[in-house]
């Protein structure tokens, strides 16, 4: 945990060589449980920017899962024989 700096602002330390969680830091990043920030450039209102967002997940998804059950796979340049490009 030490090294993951996700998880090493939970950490107090005890001594040199060791480290306890510190409930009080968790106590007070609990109330962001939820929470999330979506940064953007565009002039939409944060609203149509989340659905935007929102909507993109589940494209992404779409292809995930197309690409799964169509069993598709990045050609090698040996494979290339015979395409047009």
């Amino acid at each position: 945990m030490v090294s993951n700096t996700g998880f090493r602002r939970y950490l107090r330390t005890i001594s040199d060589q060791h480290f306890a969680i510190d409930p009080d830091k968790v106590e007070q990043e609990k109330k962001f449980d939820g929470i999330f920030v979506l940064r953007t450039n565009t002039d939409l209102n944060p609203l149509e920017a989340m659905l935007c967002y929102k909507q993109l997940w589940t494209v992404e998804q779409t292809f995930r899962t197309a690409k799964h059950l169509l069993s598709t796979r990045p050609l090698r340049k040996e494979e290339w024989k015979g395409y047009c490009w």
